[in-house]
């Protein structure tokens, strides 16, 4: 996923599909009903809800992706990208499917069928020649490289699905970039967004009883909570950063931050935690020419102070949730990293992955060994059930690793760590202009979400989440930055002119 590209000049195109009373409407319907239904945990006790069975989950994910992939289908440009945005919420899976040796067809849609669908509806016949950036032109650059490692990798499949990912990135990136910058998103409907995923989660959660996750019962929609939770990071930084007006703004935000604890996603808590940093920090900063440490320093202590309130609701309302872990690492019960949930047995898999690289050739360690080849780790160090598979042929070669970063070392090597460290070098100092040279109310989300990417390239699959909810949250930040990067002849943001 390449930084917020400098695009030439381009102008705001109106669009006839402005928000209406309608729209708010059900909004406000959406709101109520999540709001009612966040509360229920605190109503009712999740442990008399008996988990549906995985046939039902299927069953009920089925249709209500069918639901949203005619939406985006047939409905306005603007509820279309609505629907693009709640069906990346359901992950259709059928009971004992097996990704490595097959496709599921309807993820495969979502993937590659769907975001392109929107991107033509959304792309102006004029745009076309200004798609070839240096970042755009890097990440295809990487992307035709996975595809060429695929050459002396065993799994040919696996390597196809890698490289639909990497592409529905590219994709997803455009039509978030021209719906932002045509006012067709924004944060009006990524609230709206927000709620329907709320309400997803809570179908599901509560309802279903949580198939999703019936060991934990973290709160989710129909994903993984560790795809949930940086979801609602990356739209928290839209809320809290958007300089307009949004219908039930603080009502979303609670709601918001209520999920991303029940949901026990550490990488999303702590990403949020650098959200709040960079809302402080932007407030420190107004009427200010240049960052000072003072500026810095009452940043952090405001973020402080509200990520403590944070931690005392976590540690005294949510006894059992494994965010608990974290926050008393160091205490007699979690002495160290190795102590929290799935920590240790990462740790392992890295071990395993560095112990493999030591013992190579050169041209191992330039080139790698392959795309989607990071499985055999996990299968030859006896790795499998650690690692939270049931069975060697339910590994799948793409997630096994849990790191893009020990992933990259493994299968691409040297080249495709230089290819990707390109790309996050440009992305940061693309945000850092953004941010705090300009002022960029967008910049500063982008920069507010930025920590988290980093630390999931290191310690989660961001690469191939294009399609769930970790990867469309964060491409949606970074789309909305890249509209302020056009070099026009007014110096103000296209939304202070927007506003004006």
């Amino acid at each position: 996923m390449s930084e917020p590209p400098i695009m030439p000049a381009v102008a705001k195109l109106s669009v006839a599909e402005a928000a209406s009373p309608g729209g708010y409407a059900l909004a406000l319907g959406i709101a109520l009903a999540a709001v009612f239904v966040v509360a229920m945990p605190l109503l009712i006790s999740r442990s008399v809800i008996v988990p549906a069975s995985e046939s039902t989950l299927y069953d009920v994910a089925k249709i209500l992706f069918w639901i949203f992939a005619l939406g985006v289908w047939f409905l306005p440009l603007r509820w279309s990208f609505l629907s693009l945005l709640l069906v990346m919420q359901v992950d259709v899976v059928a009971p004992e499917f097996v990704g490595a040796s097959s496709v599921g067809w309807e993820n495969a849609i979502r993937v590659l069928v769907l975001p392109a669908l929107v991107l033509w509806r959304v792309l102006p016949a004029h745009s076309r020649k200004f798609v070839w950036t240096k970042s755009v032109q890097l990440w295809v650059v990487f992307v035709l490289y996975v595809a060429l490692a695929g050459l002396w990798s065993p799994y040919k499949l696996a390597t196809a699905k890698m490289v639909g990912y990497l592409l529905c990135y590219f994709v997803l990136f455009w039509a978030f970039y021209w719906g932002w910058q045509r006012n067709i998103i924004d944060a009006g409907l990524v609230s709206i967004a927000l709620w329907g995923s709320l309400a997803l989660g809570c179908f599901q959660s509560f309802v279903l009883g949580n198939p999703m996750d019936a060991w934990e019962q973290r709160f989710s929609s129909f994903c993984w909570p560790q795809a949930f939770g940086p979801w609602l990071a990356s739209v928290l930084s839209v809320l809290l950063f958007h300089q307009g007006k949004i219908r039930f703004r603080w009502a979303a935000v609670v709601c918001c931050l209520t999920a991303m604890v029940m949901s026990g996603s550490r990488l999303a808590f702590v990403g949020s935690g650098f959200v709040f940093l960079a809302v402080w920090l932007q407030r420190m900063l107004k009427g200010k020419e240049s960052l000072t440490l003072l500026s810095l320093v009452k940043s952090i202590s405001g973020t402080g102070a509200t990520l403590l309130v944070l931690c005392a609701v976590v540690l005294y309302s949510a006894p059992t949730n494994r965010l608990r872990e974290l926050l008393l690492l160091g205490g007699h019960d979690y002495q160290s990293a190795t102590d929290i949930g799935t920590v240790a047995a990462r740790f392992m898999t890295y071990e395993a992955v560095l112990s493999e690289l030591s013992s190579r050739n050169f041209a191992r360690l330039l080139f790698g060994t392959g795309t989607s080849t990071g499985g055999e780790v996990v299968v030859n160090y006896n790795l499998v059930t650690t690692v939270g598979f049931l069975h060697s042929d339910y590994v799948d070669p793409n997630r096994s690793l849990n790191s893009d970063l020990f992933k990259t070392l493994y299968e691409w090597g040297g080249v495709g760590l230089l290819l990707g460290s390109l790309l996050i070098v440009r992305m940061v100092r693309s945000a850092w202009h953004l941010g705090i040279r300009q002022r960029s109310v967008p910049g500063f989300a982008l920069l507010g979400v930025l920590p988290m990417i980093l630390l999931g390239l290191g310690e989660d699959n961001i690469l191939v989440g294009s399609a769930s909810p970790i990867g469309v949250g964060m491409v949606l930040v970074v789309a909305w930055a890249s509209t302020e990067s056009a070099p026009i002849a007014d110096s103000r943001p296209i939304s202070a002119r927007t506003r004006s």
